[in-house]
């Protein structure tokens, strides 16, 4: 995802993957949108790009506020989620044992056509609508329970660490420093979760917190680099590896954590994603330019040469979202590829050797019997529209092969109502558009695909554990374009 971010009344979510609107869809090509979450990037003539969203300033927001501590009010306490399996007890924890033998996985995942995902858990961590950046990010411990890092930038860029304790109840707590964006992992070896910390101006703080305190770790300093949670991996023995974008110059720098940082300035990048191999190696993908169009790149961090997964063909890049995961050394990519005119698709990409790569289309956006809105011309005219949309959301493995998509979709439909001063606008006055994340499982020439959730996920970030559940944070968008934090936990 496109790691741009922003605060508050800026309205721009620094995640261009995120390219639905939380309520009033407008209609594309409308020039009316109520809500966040779009951000185009372009490519000029010579090649450079330039991106909406992308520099952070603080802003007041009309539903959060910042105590006297520094942190900003959160809505962590939550009612009305599911728990429909657990092992538990009483407590609504479902627990095994993450991190010995079975770790990392190599067993089945739901999500096939003869296993379909059962939601074992939803809950809201943070039930409040707050304007936020990115993508949250989540972990789980020894006993498989979860931890989820989240932001708000309202008044200012604050972060939390919720860890689930029971059914519908999550321990919070605010972060020693700032959070416009960032990364959680556990740390087997310690027994504490390791956060790091993007403060949207210079430096990536590094803590960890043992669910009572928090200890401080070496930072990474190394200028305005973005991290998000897709950027960031660790098979848990308290060894990093992140890809950070930097959004002066588009330079991103792979570093490494095993007790310091080590980094190495890679190339022009951005929507980065990081995932680590059985044997604790790096990989990442991201999207830069070549030869004046949008294309997608993976490298074995930090030594391999870069390959191409596809050129997309086009200077518009409108959703930038990736995702990796791997099985065994092999990569396995999420991707959207751009298709012209403001459509693209959701492709999944593996390599079969060095610079071989077959790409198949998930889901593609289709124009065919969409009603679109084009410029208003008099006061008070209206206009029905009715399109489709869709874009990549995250991607999972087993080591022992099984590969699980997630990707959203968009059924934009509603009104718009001219009014005209000096310039005729639309004006949304209604919108019945519909909503849903959905899973797909390749199978040798087609897709098994199910719908998971009817909502509207902005963006996510997920791992499989020790036992095989899938564990999904989700930032989703409310009616008026800001976000709740969602939890989610898939298994057979």
């Amino acid at each position: 995802m496109v790691l741009g971010f922003g605060c508050g009344d800026d309205g721009v979510v620094g995640d261009a993957s995120s390219s639905s609107t939380g309520g009033s869809t407008g209609g594309e090509g409308s020039g009316s949108s109520s809500g966040s979450g779009t951000a185009s990037s372009s490519v000029d003539d010579s090649g450079s790009t330039s991106s909406s969203g992308n520099q952070g300033t603080t802003g007041t927001g009309s539903s959060g506020s910042a105590d006297s501590s520094g942190d900003a009010s959160s809505g962590a306490s939550s009612s009305g989620g599911s728990d429909s399996s657990s092992s538990g007890g009483e407590t609504g924890l479902v627990l095994g044992d993450c991190y010995e033998a079975s770790h990392p996985w190599a067993g089945a995942l739901c999500g096939s056509a003869l296993t379909p995902c059962t939601l074992l858990v939803d809950e809201a961590v943070d039930g409040v609508g707050y304007f936020r950046n990115g993508s949250p990010s989540v972990t789980h411990d020894d006993t498989c329970t979860p931890s989820v890092l989240f932001s708000v930038a309202e008044g200012g860029y604050f972060g939390h660490v919720a860890t689930r304790t029971g059914t519908d109840a999550w321990d919070t707590a605010g972060t020693p420093a700032a959070v416009a964006l960032g990364a959680i992992a556990w740390d087997t070896d310690l027994d504490v979760l390791r956060v790091l910390e993007y403060d949207g101006a210079s430096a990536i703080a590094h803590h960890t917190y043992d669910g009572a305190s928090f200890g401080i770790e070496p930072a990474l300093h190394d200028g305005e680099y973005l991290l998000d949670g897709e950027a960031a991996a660790s098979l848990g023995h308290g060894h990093w590896h992140i890809a950070t974008e930097s959004w002066g110059d588009g330079i991103y720098l792979y570093g490494e954590f095993d007790g310091a940082w080590t980094t190495v300035p890679m190339t022009t990048a951005t929507a980065l994603a990081t995932a680590v191999s059985d044997l604790d190696e790096a990989h990442v993908t991201y999207y830069a330019t070549s030869a004046g169009s949008w294309a997608h790149y993976y490298v074995p961090a930090p030594d391999g040469p870069p390959e191409l997964v596809f050129d997309s063909g086009t200077d518009s890049l409108m959703a930038a979202g990736s995702g990796i995961a791997m099985v065994g050394s092999t990569p396995h990519v999420i991707a959207a590829r751009p298709t012209g005119d403001g459509l693209q698709e959701v492709v999944y990409a593996v390599r079969n050797a060095a610079d071989d790569w077959t790409v198949r289309t998930v889901v593609a956006d289709d124009t065919t019997g969409e009603q679109q809105c084009g410029e208003p011309q008099v006061d008070g005219e209206t206009c029905d529209y009715d399109y489709v949309r869709h874009r990549p959301l995250g991607i999972v493995a087993s080591h022992g092969g099984d590969v699980r998509l997630l990707w959203a979709e968009t059924h934009a439909m509603g009104t718009l109502t001219a009014s005209c001063d000096f310039a005729c606008t639309w004006t949304p006055t209604a919108d019945d558009s519909e909503h849903a994340m959905w899973i797909s499982a390749p199978t040798d020439d087609d897709f098994d695909d199910a719908i998971l959730v009817d909502r509207d996920v902005a963006s996510i970030d997920v791992e499989v554990d020790g036992v095989g559940n899938i564990h999904l944070a989700a930032y989703v968008f409310t009616t008026d374009g800001d976000t709740t934090v969602d939890y989610l936990l898939l298994g057979p």
